[in-house]
């Protein structure tokens, strides 16, 4: 996307969400080649970690995040019934610690 502007993959369709972060994670690219925190011959290379913890790292997060969401086996497998309660979580090994503390 950051040469040629369009995704490569047949059932990806566009929102304009996700166009929006394709679009910053591109201009965020350019920024890279220009300030040589990246290098693009003969393919993208990170020449600079804080360059990618800064400026790539959120955007490429928040992508990701567009993708998880739309694996429906992913929901699907993490999903509980809305009334369904959370419960704590268990206290493990530290159980007799926290009880001896009562």
């Amino acid at each position: 996307f950051a040469q040629r502007g369009r995704i490569a993959l047949p059932l990806y369709k566009p929102t304009p969400a996700s166009t929006e972060i394709l679009e910053d994670i591109r201009e965020a690219m350019a920024l890279g080649r220009k300030l040589k925190a990246l290098q693009f011959i003969p393919h993208p290379v990170l020449l600079s970690m804080a360059f990618y913890q800064t400026k790539l790292k959120p955007l490429l997060a928040t992508w990701v995040l567009f993708w998880l969401r739309t694996l429906d086996d992913l929901q699907r497998d993490f999903a509980r019934p809305e009334d369904e309660p959370i419960d704590a979580a268990d206290d493990g090994p530290w159980k007799p610690l926290s009880s001896a503390a009562e």
